[in-house]
Formats: C-alpha cells, structure tokens, sequence
C-alpha cells in the first residue's frame, strides 16, 4: 500500500522548544507530500505562537493545529482531536518530545497496508545532550548525525522505569543499546516470527509504543479512536492498541527502522495507586470483552 496522503500526528503539551526540534526533524525527511497535524493538550500562548510562526514560514510540509482546553491529561482526546482535522489515510503518531530521523517517515510508510498497526519506539536521550540540542542544528546537521557524535554518552541509562511486560523491558533494552540507526536486517528478522506466531504472542513480542506507532485511518475509525474515559489517567494507548487487535489489526515492527529519539523531560508516570489501577482495570475491561469500539471517543454515545 502506498497510502494517497499521510499525516503524522504530534501529540504536545507545552513543550514548545522540543515541538521545534520534532517539527524540524520532520522536515527533512527523505519523502514529501505528508502533512503535520499537531494534537495540543491545552498547551499555552508560547506552543500557539510557535505553531503561528512555523504555518507562516516555507515549512516542506503542512501544519495544522487542534487544540483543547487545558482540563487534565488528555492525551488521547488530543489524539481524536487530531484525527478528525487529518485529511491522511495512513496515520503516524508520534510525541511532540521526540526527533525522528530523516528516514522515518519512509520506513512507516515502507510497511504500511491495509489491517496493519506499525510499532516503533524511542531512544532516550539523557538531560545533557537533551538541553544541548536546538532546532536550528536539527535543520542543519540532522539529529541522527548529533546523536552519531556523541553516542553512548548521550544514551539515557533506564529506558522505561514504569515497564510492566516482559516484552516492554526485553524491547526497551533493544532500543537503547540498538536502535541508534536503522537496521533493516534486525527488523526483517524480527517480522519473520508474525508469520509464524499467533497475533496474540507477536503483539506481546513486537514492543508497542504510543509515542510512535502508526496504522491506517480505517481501522483508527473502526475502532473509535481513544477512549475518553482514560481522563488523567495514563495508560490510553495499551488500551487503544487491544482494541485495534480485537478489530483484527496485524502488528509489525519497525522497532529498527523508523528511529525516533525522545528528549529527556521528567516523566510523570505511575507505577502503583489508585490511578494505575483506574488505567488497567480499563485495559482489562477490554481484553476480557473483547471489546474492539468504544463508546465515546472519535464520536459520541455510541452503543
């Protein structure tokens, strides 16, 4: 498949000098002809005027900007928010805290067809490299040629101290010792077991990332987008990816290909408490039903 129009889809919440560096990365890539669809979490004037000042320049893409009332985390409503101002039949999703190398867009769109859910993930970048790095020598250099320089020291030691699954802790060591550059071969290795593994094992095989993924807009209107009810809570995007495999979603990896590194921030995620258990008991609700739509999430009080 190659889809007719593409949108990358930049999850942000006041993270303005980071949204310039992803927003950089994106423009130069080694394709052309997608568009940028920011997903904005209530973010204030600083990501507005930002955002104003890019759609006012020759950015080689077009920009456009959903925002929404700062009332809590809601990422996933940023996310439907997105969506239904996209005008793309295959959809990326990415966080606007990451810079993505020149070739990613291109390794998505290598492996995009209809059914499919295309996983990534995120190099971690340590604080000290995170706070060296600018937009302008994104534009120029190029992050993968920032980060070649400087590696292993710019590699953040933990990938994920909240990672629950085996697969999520085996494919975030992967990541931070390996996915520096694609790695075709890795990843062609990788996808060989989808052929000869049930859906269920791949998709516990193949690490799942919110923070890059991407499928069509087909099965993302399938499914009803993300589910409203994970309001302040974490954990939206492991639901939304049990729904896609209810709906009989193919999962494949471009774990190695479509490289995305993740600029250290402090992260907010819980591991225990009443919130995480609001979040899994969720996701759990899901897995147990079988459930492939939810109720309220692209559109409203559907049964």
């Amino acid at each position: 498949m190659q889809p007719r129009n593409t949108s990358v889809v930049v999850t942000t919440y006041n993270q303005p000098l980071q949204l310039e560096i992803a927003l950089a990365s994106l423009g130069r890539q080694t394709v052309s002809g997608f568009e940028v669809v920011i997903g904005d979490d209530g973010s204030d004037e600083r990501t507005r005027s930002l955002i104003g000042r890019l759609q006012a320049s020759r950015l080689p893409f077009g920009l456009k900007h959903h925002w929404q009332p700062d009332e809590g985390f809601r990422a996933g409503e940023a996310r439907n928010g997105a969506v239904r101002l996209a005008s793309g039949d295959w959809l990326i999703f990415i966080d606007g805290d990451m810079a993505v190398h020149p070739r990613f867009v291109e390794a998505h769109l290598r492996k995009a067809a209809p059914g499919r859910v295309l996983f990534g993930a995120r190099l971690k970048l340590n604080p000290a490299f995170s706070e060296r790095i600018c937009a302008q020598d994104v534009w120029g250099e190029g992050v993968e040629a920032l980060v070649a320089r400087s590696l292993p020291e710019c590699r953040e030691r933990v990938y994920a101290p909240v990672a629950e699954g085996w697969g999520e802790i085996f494919g975030g060591r992967l990541v931070q010792r390996f996915a520096d550059r694609p790695r075709p071969f890795w990843e062609s290795a990788l996808n060989a077991l989808s052929g000869v593994t049930s859906r269920r094992l791949f998709q516990k095989i193949c690490f799942k990332s919110g923070s890059n993924f991407s499928t069509s807009r087909a099965l993302v209107e399938k499914v009803n987008g993300f589910d409203r009810r994970f309001r302040d809570l974490s954990g939206e995007d492991g639901e939304f990816f049990w729904r896609l495999f209810h709906a009989g979603a193919r999962p494949l990896s471009v774990l190695f290909t479509a490289v995305a590194y993740h600029l250290w921030h402090p992260e907010n995620w819980e591991r225990a408490g009443e919130r995480r258990k609001r979040s899994l008991d969720l996701e759990r609700e899901t897995r147990a039903a079988r459930r492939f739509r939810c109720d309220n999430g692209l559109t409203e009080g559907l049964t």
